[in-house]
This record gives C-alpha cells, structure tokens and sequence, in this order.
C-alpha cells in the first residue's frame, strides 16, 4: 500500500504527511453530527466552555451578576511564581532543556551523591521524565509505597493529600498527565520523604480539571510506581455557568 502511494505522488513529495492529512479530514465530525454546546476546534470536538472566553462583569450593580469560575478554562501559571515554574520557562527557548517540558523525553539520570549535596536543586526542577524512573524489580529493592487511599473524591477547586512511602530523605516525584496543580503551580512536582519516609504532595483539582484524574508516583531509589485516582466533581451551580457574550 505504501509503495502504490509512493508511485502515485509527484516526485519530490512526501507521501506519508498527505495520507495523514486526508484520514484528519475523514475523521473531522460533520457539521449536523456536532451536539449542542460543542464546537470544532482544529478538527476536534471541544466543549464551547473550554473555546469561549467568560466575560467578567466589572462593576457591582449595573445589572449584571458575577460570573461562576469556568470549569472548562485552565488557569495560566506566572513563570516567575515559583523555581519550579521559572524551571520550565527556562526550557521553552533551550532544546538542551526540552525534556523539562514533556515526559515523553527521558530526564537525566538520577544522581544520588549530587542530589544529597544539593537536594534544593533537584527539588525545584521540573523534569516529568523522571515518573518513569525507577530500579529494575528485584529482590533487593524495595518498592515505593502508598501510604494514603487509591481513591478520592473531591469537588473541583478542593485539595488532596497524596502519600508515599521511600526512603528518608530521597525524592519523590508525582505526576498528573490530565491536570491539577501541585504546590508549584504544575502537574508535576517532585518532594522529598521526610525522616518517616513518608512523601507527601498536595493537589489542587484547579480549573479545567474534572472527571477522574490518574496520578502516578515514583522514586529512583525504588522500584515500582504508586498509583492514585482523584474524581473530579463539578459543582452543579459552576457547571451551569454561562460563558462566551
């Protein structure tokens, strides 16, 4: 199949990028198959609340009443409101630093002498990659373990203490691949286990996170992951906010 598209296009032309294109374009919904409150968005079906912009209203008593917060709309991160944040923006112009961006790439190698010397350091640097970093199973190494519940159930805007167990002393990086803010402001989030080994993140189910929410956890030093499920729940009057004009 592949060698008959080959000879079908004119010389000099990638085939692949054209056959991507054209099954984009058969998979775009049709215009009278797209429901109500949703709209396309680069040929995806998007909720009209995560589209259009929710309007404030400005001044107590001109008629209008105050807008409820967008469930759909997810809150921008100042890039100076933490070392974390200031971690990342350093890597948006800096492909040496692209792996702060995304967990597709793998991050560093951890190193445990230059993390005991400088724990500071790793702690504020964002690298998702490290969630999957980890010891190869073993009867010598230890699991990580969670220490609080798999399941929890909050309503959007709330707070969830998440807990592991590793080391003392030894990082413990969380990660959330759908949303949510950590105490840095990021999905993303990497603590140290105290002098109990217990390692404890904080999540926000923040603006623009709902439904159930998959976080994982790891350490270096262990093998294994910690999983965790958060539902999201969206309170009925925020859920039924107007947004756009």
């Amino acid at each position: 199949l592949m060698q008959r598209a080959r000879e079908q296009e004119p010389v000099g032309r990638n085939p692949i990028p054209e056959m991507q294109r054209q099954r984009a374009e058969a998979s775009r919904p049709k215009p009278d198959l797209v429901p109500d409150n949703y709209v396309q968005a680069g040929g995806i079906l998007r909720p009209r609340n995560d589209i259009e912009a929710a309007k404030n209203s400005a001044v107590e008593g001109n008629g209008q009443r105050p807008r409820l917060p967008n469930p759909g709309s997810v809150p921008g991160v100042d890039p100076l409101s933490s070392p974390a944040a200031r971690s990342v923006a350093q890597a948006f112009d800096n492909s040496e630093l692209e792996h702060r961006l995304t967990s597709m790439i793998p991050a560093p190698a951890f190193d445990r002498a230059a993390f005991e010397k400088d724990p500071q350091t790793y702690l504020d640097t964002v690298e998702p990659g490290r969630i999957w970093q980890s010891l190869a199973d073993s009867p010598d190494v230890v699991p990580v373990e969670r220490t609080s519940d798999y399941f929890h159930e909050v309503l959007q805007g709330e707070k969830v203490i998440l807990e592991a167990k590793a080391e003392s002393g030894m990082p413990v990086s969380y990660y959330s691949p759908r949303l949510g803010q950590f105490d840095n402001g990021l999905s993303v989030i990497t603590v140290r286990a105290d002098e109990n080994g217990i390692a404890r993140a904080s999540f926000l189910a923040s603006a623009g996170t709902r439904g159930e929410i998959d976080i994982l956890a790891n350490s270096p030093v262990h093998s294994g992951q910690a999983r965790y499920l958060v539902n999201v729940i969206v309170p009925a009057g925020v859920q039924a906010a107007p947004s756009g004009n």
